[in-house]
């Protein structure tokens, strides 16, 4: 497995572009568009099951927290590498607008998230120019659930990446882990 713990985002969006082309030659923007919709979702569904307090312990609750968060980015990396955008322009934008929102619930920035990442499902496959700053409010929703669930975004991301790149879909279908048989 790569090591990613060095990785600026640049980098990563590289790597998750190459992985990306290889794994899913046929995708087009819209695909990493419903895996956002996809794990927004899961972000939400582990942060409901976690405020009720069932289907498992607090942390596990954190734990898909996290993971929703960095397969998140992760698809938007893969977004933005399609749409000819650069996700560290989008993170530099978004880390500068988030301070008057310190202190929010995790459950407002999440309605935050999943509104930004629809506004961007909205314009679907429009022109760089109109997804950046749409996608600059998906990062930033990111940058708002990540610190309210008290996660550093970027370690997680580069913690969970490894695994994402290991994945070979093209050799086995069925659930794309490597070294297995399809």
């Amino acid at each position: 497995m790569v090591d990613a713990s060095s990785w600026n985002i640049r980098r990563m969006q590289t790597e998750v572009g190459q992985w990306s082309r290889r794994n899913f030659p046929h995708n087009t923007r819209e695909e990493p568009l419903l895996g956002l919709i996809e794990e927004t979702g899961e972000l939400a569904h582990a942060v409901l099951k976690h405020r009720q307090g069932i289907r498992g312990t607090a942390a596990q609750h954190n734990e898909a927290i996290v993971d929703a968060l960095a397969d998140i980015f992760i698809y938007l990396l893969d977004y933005c590498d399609r749409s000819a955008l650069e996700a560290e322009d989008l993170w530099r934008v978004a880390s500068r607008g988030d301070q008057h929102d310190e202190g929010r619930s995790l459950f407002w920035a999440v309605r935050q998230l999943a509104w930004q990442v629809g506004l961007l499902a909205e314009v679907g496959d429009a022109s760089p120019s109109a997804a950046a700053p749409l996608g600059e409010g998906v990062m930033r929703g990111l940058h708002l659930a990540a610190r309210a669930a008290g996660c550093d975004l970027l370690g997680c991301v580069r913690r969970v990446l490894p695994s994402v790149l290991a994945r070979d879909w093209t050799q086995n279908p069925h659930h794309g882990e490597a070294g297995h048989g399809g």
